[in-house]
């Protein structure tokens, strides 16, 4: 009776411990992270590792994916970015050692190749999100928004690395996957942004325009009290008028031009502070 009892305690400290350690791991990577900046490589190291070994004592193997960009920025500062490819993905395999879980070790590969990007190494950022896409497909149950971000994501790297054709097949598919399992509006709005630009860059104007108008009505379906709503809508306009411009179409081109400004102009008047209001506000 008296071990049942200390087995409850010792449950219960547990669960008031889970909030501190989350709060200490927010801590620990800015300290981390300043360490590196302030080339403290040893200091970083030092408090990477402690981190590394609480969450894995406390059994927070999710917690671990954290700390995927912070290994892989003090290897790159002080060996490049080739060894830093190798550390990332050496750390994942770490991660897979504790919980091996598809839908984790996907995510393990996502952020991975979002410090990729980070760093300029595009191609390695595409190959993750390729493995990831993988384990995607493992994840139980109904995975298709899991699979359809994979596909979006490889579809950006596609376009950074110039392969308009590869990036526009990828947002094609998560598209699809996105509209059939009833995805957010959010993603539905990016997927069909994604498709014009490669359209766009494809020269093919037409198609262009129409996936920017789709863009424009998903946006203009959201609640209005979202802050970014007109900016969105007068973004899609800008674009849809450059298209017109491209195509000789001087006035669409001007009439839309003149609603993406109103658009803009509404979004600036908003009595709240907003990180886009100084990107409307250039685009005047």
């Amino acid at each position: 009776m008296l071990r049942k009892f200390y087995i409850i305690i010792l449950a219960f400290w547990l669960i008031l411990l889970l909030p501190s350690l989350a709060q200490e791991k927010l801590k620990d990577n800015k300290a981390i992270s300043n360490a590196i900046d302030n080339k403290q490589y040893t200091i970083a190291d030092s408090l990477l590792k402690q981190n590394i070994v609480q969450f894995i004592a406390a059994r927070r193997y999710d917690t671990l994916l954290y700390y995927i960009p912070l290994k892989g920025k003090l290897v790159y500062k002080q060996r490049g970015a080739e060894k830093a490819i190798a550390a990332v993905y050496s750390f994942i395999d770490v991660i897979k050692s504790y919980d091996s879980s598809s839908k984790l070790i996907c995510t393990a590969y996502q952020d991975a190749a979002e410090f990729f990007g980070k760093i300029g190494q595009n191609q390695e950022g595409y190959n993750a999100i390729k493995i990831a896409l993988g384990y995607a497909m493992k994840v139980a149950g109904n995975n298709n928004i899991v699979i359809a971000d994979c596909e979006y994501n490889m579809g950006v790297y596609a376009q950074r690395l110039a392969n308009v054709s590869l990036s526009g097949i990828h947002h094609r598919k998560a598209l699809q996957l996105r509209q059939a399992s009833k995805a957010p509006p959010e993603a539905i709005y990016q997927s069909n942004n994604a498709i014009a630009s490669c359209y766009w860059y494809a020269s093919n104007y037409d198609s262009a325009t129409y996936f920017y108008k789709k863009a424009f009505e998903v946006v203009n379906g959201m609640p209005d009290s979202l802050s970014i709503k007109k900016y969105r809508l007068g973004l899609i306009e800008n674009n849809i008028a450059s298209v017109y411009s491209m195509q000789g179409n001087s006035s669409d081109a001007i009439n839309t031009q003149q609603r993406s400004i109103a658009y803009y102009q509404q979004f600036i008047a908003k009595d709240e502070d907003h990180p886009k209001k100084y990107a409307a506000t250039a685009a005047l």
